[in-house]
């Protein structure tokens, strides 16, 4: 995410590493929150989608049926 040039301050350092940690937090939470619908709390379509694809992947790799229902 960042580009330090050697020598490098320790606190300097620390802080990137530290922004970069939060910001890779804050994106995964963000990426989350936009498969959940804002009004009704539920999964939304895109989450369907993705979870669906990965149910299918995983039956057909072990062998198993899959149902919607």
């Amino acid at each position: 995410m960042d580009y330090i040039s050697k020598p490098f301050d320790e606190a300097e350092l620390r802080a990137r590493v530290w922004a970069a940690l939060q910001a890779s937090f804050f994106l995964s939470l963000l990426s989350k929150k936009a498969m959940i619908d804002g009004v009704s709390g539920l999964w939304n379509r895109p989450y369907f989608d993705q979870r669906m694809t990965a149910e299918i992947s995983l039956a057909r790799r072990s062998g198993r049926p899959y149902f919607v229902f």
